[in-house]
Order: C-alpha cells, then sequence, then structure tokens
C-alpha cells in the first residue's frame, strides 16, 4: 500500500499546527540533516571510514537460503537498522538522504510527523540482529532528525 506524505495531501483536520509552521520546522530540520550530512561525510574522508549503507544483497553469505518468517509489528532500535534491500544510493550510513530528488519527499514526511499524523510502520528484514529496510527509508531519516530512539516495524527474520 502506497501512503502519501505530501504536506498538501493533509486536511485541516489532521494538521495540529498551521501549515506555515509545520512546513517551516520541517524545512529548518531539513537543512539541520543536511549539514550534518557534509559534517559526516568531511569526518569520514579524514579518518577514510565508509558512509555507505549496508546492501542486503551484499551481507547475504552466499550459503544463505532464501528462509524468511513473518515476525510481527515490533519496536526496533533504530541504531539497529543498518541496511537496506537496494537503495544504498539514496541514504547513507545515519540515514542521511544522498539525492537532492529525495528533497520533497522527505519534507512531507517530516511535515506528517510534525503535524502529529500517525505513519505506518516501517518495513525491515532482520537478518542477525542486523536490520535491512524495505520500505520506509524517509520516515527512518525523519525519526533519526528528530532524534527518536525507536520505530515502530513489521519485520520479517531472514535465517541464514
Amino acid at each position: 500500500m502506497q501512503y502519501d506524505y505530501r504536506l498538501n495531501s493533509m486536511s485541516n483536520n489532521d494538521v495540529l499546527r498551521g501549515d506555515a509552521n509545520v512546513h517551516d520546522e520541517a524545512l529548518g530540520l531539513y537543512s539541520q540533516i543536511i549539514i550534518g550530512r557534509w559534517v559526516h561525510k568531511v569526518l569520514s574522508l579524514i579518518q577514510h571510514d565508509s558512509r555507505k549503507l549496508m546492501n542486503l544483497n551484499n551481507a547475504k553469505p552466499p550459503t544463505c537460503r532464501k528462509n524468511r518468517h513473518f515476525a510481527g509489528q515490533q519496536s526496533v532500535a533504530i541504531e539497529e537498522i543498518k541496511g537496506t534491500d537496494g537503495r544504498e544510493s539514496d541514504f547513507d550510513n545515519d540515514f542521511y538522504p544522498l539525492q537532492d530528488r529525495l528533497r520533497s519527499r522527505w519534507l512531507g514526511v517530516a511535515s506528517a510527523r510534525l503535524s502529529g499524523k500517525e505513519l505506518p510502520p516501517v518495513e525491515v528484514i532482520n537478518m542477525g540482529g542486523t536490520y535491512y529496510v524495505q520500505d520506509g527509508h524517509h520516515r527512518i531519516s525523519v525519526a533519526r532528525a528528530l532524534g527518536e530512539q525507536f520505530i515502530d516495524a513489521e519485520v520479517i527474520n531472514l535465517d541464514c
């Protein structure tokens, strides 16, 4: 199911604060994470540390069977979400957006969150205690920017 997080898709009843205030706050938050992204990028260059988000396909051992089972909805520590199932070029390992084309969607998700709108759980794959995002990269990025430590997730366990 696709969800529309654009600010203009919310009704007046969904917005707890004025649209302009929420949008301005989302813009300020986005500016902060872009500055943080550049600071972390410079530090990683100095320290020769990779900022790449791990890709699930590269992390699976060659002998891994595709034995997946649904583990239900859980609260997952955001710091345990270290990878992706296909979007490693869109976000770094701290879920800072890497592409300008992600800005509009990020602002929409942030505006929805800041206005108090409940968002659906993210979808993650748990492989050995490390979580890889299937759906919800923007929601994780916004949650991290807001300083949240946990996020609701529908979890699929991958046994290797």
